[in-house]
Order: structure tokens, then C-alpha cells, then sequence
């Protein structure tokens, strides 16, 4: 009777064990990443006195390299909650050293609502452009960081934030709003200890989902409004208007054309007089994001898609910046192709010639530059305990050059 009686209890909280485990979701674990390296070839034509000189090197390049790793749980249909953890590998001249955290933070994802909450991308953007690397456009294509001195592009594309998004019309329409900390620094570029909140933006764009986003015309478009708490004498905010669109002028699914056009304005909050002298001028990072300037980037992109797989990528950028007030400006142009030798494996060609003019070309001590980079990039992704879907794949976190 004691036997029989021990068995009974021993079933029961087998029992009870295995109901309570099946209670429970195991996290499910994502993994990916790209290895981007390019031999550049970089010239410049330099101003001195008597006539311009030229600078020219070759560098082997692995920045923006980046591993991502993701653990999320679905709680209920339709909701579920993680974590992301990233870094990559910045410039070697940033001074970041050979590492940079970029994606530290946690989320909470439903049918028509998204938070996040630590450390990401600023979506201080409206659209992304077909370059090999982000920054190739960071001084035409993004809100500039106006608490940073520092000559890297992190600071000015990565930051602590909180931000919702609330999703309509099957996903197709957004809102997105965030309050953020951009990372400050003093005079010399160095990282200062201030994690306040010190900027915000609202976001309102249109997106094609993912598997028809070659069935209409308007493929992408939105509109944003962004400020930042600068606190300067006679000017406590600085404030910007971005607008995007982007078309396909060809709905082939298999070969595709498309237009992709951005406005980004920025009031400033320094006078354009002051902006000419002293240590705030446009010669230094820090007077380029305080100053009012517009500034315009248009893409003009062929993509082959046979098997409905990405194979082959022409693309010509071209953007234009002056900066208002002044007889300042830049300009670029940027020309590329990739190649998909196999699955995540691309090779590439980039060349990029940037023009300086007027003022500008004078405090900055060069009027253009050129440069050509032989591109060879690996892309990857791995699942594990795959058991629900996605809003977007893990790898649109970063920047990528087909967008």
C-alpha cells in the first residue's frame, strides 16, 4: 500500500512538472552579423598658399563590422518581448577604441505597438540610401549631433532613447516618437559623462511591407520633426524637418528601379556670423550641426533580382548641402556596384568624390577629394527555437547598402 501510495505521488508531480514546463516559452536566439572590409584609395586636394597641394593613401578598412545578437519570448498571440545586444568595430581614427556597444536595449512588440528602450540607432533620418557605409552621407543625410565635437560618426547615429511606434494599416503606416540622449562631448571631441535627456523627434512614414514592396509606386515615404536641447545664449533648441520618398519606377520584381529622394532642414541655433571665426565654425563638426543648412541626397537604383533573390546592384548617389546665411557649401557624388557570389557573400565597387566650395573649402583647408573602395562583405544570420515571426529581420537594425 506504501509502494503504490509513493508511485501515485511520484505520477502526480511528474504531472505537475510537465504542466508547469509547458507553461513556459524558451527564449528563442538569434544571431547575425556582417564582415565588411574595403581597401580604400583616398585623395585630396589640399588649400595652401601659393596653390593646392594633395594628400593620397591607401587603408584597409573594416569599420562598421558589426555582430548583433537577439533573445526574444513570445508572452501571448501576437506579443512578445526581448533583448539586443551589438557592437562593432568603429574607425581606427574615431578614438572609440577597437569596440563600440551600439545596440543595448530591450523591447516589447505587438501587432500595432513597438517600445524600445536603451541604447540604438537615432532614426535621425527619413530614408536610407544605397552607399557601402552609412557615413559615407552623414554630413548630407542625417540630423547632425549638435552636444558633439567628437569626428566619428557614432555619436552622431547611435544614442540612449525610448521610443514607441504605433503601427497601421497592416504595418504599412507608422508614428514613432522618442525621447533620447545624445552622447556629449567637450570642446576637444572627449566623451563627457551626461546621459540626460536632451533630444526628441516624431516620426510619420508609409512602408510597403517586406514581400510586396515592389507591387506599388510610393514604395517608402515620411516625414519628421526632430529637436535637440542645445541650451546656447539666445537659442535653448535646435531644431529639424526631414522629409523622404522613395518610388519604384519599375515594379518588376525581378528587376527593379528605384528613385529615393531626401530633404533634411536644420534652423540652427548659432549665428551664421559667428560660424566664420573662433571655435565654433564650420570647419569643426560641432559648427556644421548648429548651423541652418538644407541639404538634399537623391539615389537612382537598379536592382537584379533573379529567383526573387538579391543578385546584382547599380546605384548613383548624389547630395548637396549649404549651409544658409554663409557662402558655404559641399556636394557629393557616389557612384556603386555589388555583386552576390553566393548566399550573404557580395563583392563590391564604391567611388565617392566629395567638392567643397567657397568658404567652406577655406576653413576646412580643401576643396575635394576622391576615393575607391574594393569591397568584400559577409553577411549571416542564424535561429534558434524558431517558433513565431518577425516585424523585420534582424540585420535592418544596421545599415545596409541595399535598402
Amino acid at each position: 500500500m506504501t509502494s503504490r501510495l509513493a508511485t501515485l505521488i511520484l505520477l502526480l508531480l511528474a504531472g505537475a512538472a510537465s504542466h508547469a514546463s509547458a507553461q513556459e516559452s524558451s527564449a528563442r536566439f538569434t544571431m547575425a552579423g556582417t564582415g565588411l572590409v574595403s581597401l580604400n584609395l583616398r585623395r585630396t586636394t589640399d588649400l595652401a598658399p601659393g596653390g593646392g597641394g594633395s594628400d593620397q593613401g591607401v587603408v584597409p578598412d573594416f569599420s562598421d563590422t558589426y555582430l548583433l545578437l537577439r533573445l526574444d519570448r513570445q508572452l501571448y498571440t501576437n506579443h512578445r518581448a526581448g533583448m539586443v545586444l551589438g557592437f562593432l568595430f568603429p574607425d581606427a581614427e574615431t578614438g572609440l577604441g577597437d569596440v563600440f556597444y551600439n545596440q543595448i536595449n530591450v523591447f516589447y512588440d505587438t501587432r500595432t505597438f513597438r517600445g524600445t528602450l536603451g541604447r540604438t540607432r537615432l532614426e535621425n533620418f527619413a530614408l536610407e540610401f544605397p552607399t557601402l557605409r552609412e557615413e559615407d552621407l552623414l554630413e548630407y543625410g542625417f540630423v547632425l549631433n549638435g552636444f558633439s565635437n567628437a569626428d566619428n560618426s557614432e555619436f552622431n547615429r547611435y544614442g540612449n532613447v525610448a521610443r514607441t511606434e504605433l503601427f497601421g494599416m497592416g504595418g504599412r503606416v507608422s508614428l514613432r516618437a522618442q525621447a533620447s540622449s545624445w552622447t556629449v562631448t567637450d570642446g576637444a571631441g572627449e566623451r563627457l559623462n551626461d546621459f540626460d535627456v536632451n533630444a526628441g523627434s516624431t516620426f510619420l512614414g508609409y512602408r510597403l511591407p517586406e514581400t510586396i514592396r515592389y507591387s506599388g509606386v510610393v514604395r517608402e515615404a515620411g516625414f519628421g520633426f526632430h529637436t535637440q536641447k542645445v541650451d546656447l545664449p539666445g537659442n535653448e533648441w535646435l531644431n529639424a524637418l526631414s522629409a523622404g520618398l522613395a518610388v519604384n519606377l519599375s515594379r518588376h520584381p525581378l528587376r527593379n528601379v528605384e528613385l529615393r529622394s531626401q530633404l533634411i532642414y536644420s534652423a540652427g541655433a548659432e549665428d551664421s556670423a559667428r560660424l566664420s571665426v573662433g571655435a565654433g565654425t564650420l570647419a569643426t563638426p560641432l559648427g556644421r550641426a548648429l548651423a541652418e543648412s538644407t541639404a538634399v541626397v537623391a539615389s537612382l537604383r537598379f536592382l537584379r533580382r533573379p529567383y526573387q533573390l538579391d543578385r546584382f546592384q547599380a546605384a548613383v548617389t548624389v547630395a548637396y548641402k549649404a549651409f544658409n546665411g554663409t557662402d558655404a557649401s559641399q556636394m557629393t557624388l557616389v557612384p556603386n556596384v555589388f555583386f552576390q557570389l553566393g548566399q550573404g557573400v557580395d563583392v563590391g565597387l564604391q567611388y565617392q568624390y566629395e567638392r567643397f566650395a567657397d568658404e567652406l573649402a577655406t576653413l576646412l583647408g580643401q576643396s575635394r577629394s576622391h576615393s575607391v573602395k574594393f569591397v568584400l562583405a559577409f553577411s549571416f544570420q542564424s535561429m534558434f527555437n524558431d517558433y513565431f515571426g518577425d516585424r523585420d529581420d534582424i540585420l535592418n537594425f544596421e545599415h545596409g547598402y541595399i535598402p
